[in-house]
């Protein structure tokens, strides 16, 4: 049995509607693989900028009015910072709570093999000058729930736009 003209311009219609959608959706594969290296360049390079002495100073400063960046929650929350009696904590988290330098010496005691991944600054000037020379990667920890210059920045926000009562229960 011949097929008729009709039903062979139906079979071969079709053929250069197909060849050319799929060209464009591979350009367009093509193009979204390039960008997505292009995003990982550009995240990799942001990670190694250093905070800043800018974004330190006013990290201490809404430190010493009461803020302490900590995620709350149960059980390891990553990395935060706060300050307590003049000292600048930079440390492990645990149960939403970061420890002050006199409760970390006891939970040390009590638990010689505990490991609290910590630094302390006994001054301001020592702390922002720390801070200010970290980046997003040497702040990175364990790289579970770290700190990094977005999260200091939507702490920043959170500050300006609620009232400073609000701030010991910032969970960011």
């Amino acid at each position: 049995m011949q097929a008729t003209v009709w039903e062979t311009f139906l079979f071969v219609a079709p053929l250069p509607i197909i060849g050319v959608t799929i060209f464009l959706l591979s350009v367009r594969r093509k193009r979204q693989k390039r960008a997505a290296a292009k995003s990982a360049h550009n995240a990799e390079a942001l990670a190694t900028i250093p905070i800043g002495k800018e974004l330190s100073e006013r990290t201490a400063e809404l430190l010493q009015q009461g803020l302490q960046l900590c995620y709350r929650h149960r059980d390891y929350c990553g990395m935060g910072l706060r300050e307590f009696d003049g000292t600048f904590v930079y440390g492990t988290v645990v149960d939403g709570n970061l420890l002050t330098p006199r409760e970390s010496q006891k939970e040390l005691a009590a638990y010689p093999n505990h490991r609290d991944e910590r630094a302390e600054f006994q001054s301001a000037e020592l702390f922002i000058t720390w801070l200010s020379q970290q980046c997003d990667a040497s702040l990175a920890g364990d790289g579970n729930q770290r700190l990094t210059r977005t999260r200091l920045l939507k702490a920043h926000d959170f500050c300006r736009n609620n009232p400073q009562e609000r701030w010991p229960y910032y969970a960011g």
